[in-house]
């Protein structure tokens, strides 16, 4: 109701989003630096949530570009950081290997598995 994000369960590559890195957190916590959040979309590693002002932030493991960084960055992030590169978003997904969002013009962008920065997917608008 607040806007704040709360978690808890498996923590090893910073999917809790607090800061910190430990194998297991059971009581929940809240997420550092999110606010005015209106979705959470979760997946086995990794989060992402949607601010009111459409902008999305991702934490957890990054492997596989899950949480949309430049090349070169660590394993994860234990920390909610910036998507950058795409427009105000009205819709999140998150998924084992790959990320999705909805951008206020109905056009759908995906990062992940190997696809480290967010691309639009030609073709393809929902509304």
């Amino acid at each position: 109701e607040d806007g704040t994000v709360w978690a808890w369960g498996q923590n090893s590559e910073g999917e809790i989003g607090d800061g910190r890195k430990r194998t297991f957190q059971s009581k929940p916590i809240q997420v550092k630096g999110l606010k005015d959040i209106i979705f959470i979309s979760a997946s086995t590693f990794s989060s992402a949530a949607l601010r009111r002002d459409g902008t999305v932030w991702v934490w957890g493991r990054h492997h596989l570009d899950q949480i949309g960084s430049p090349s070169g960055a660590k394993e994860y992030s234990e920390l909610p950081i910036q998507v950058k590169g795409i427009p105000p978003a009205v819709a999140i997904a998150c998924g084992q290997k790959y990320s999705f969002v909805v951008d206020k013009n109905g056009f759908v962008w995906f990062w992940g598995y190997d696809q480290n920065s967010p691309k639009k997917i030609e073709g393809l608008k929902l509304f």
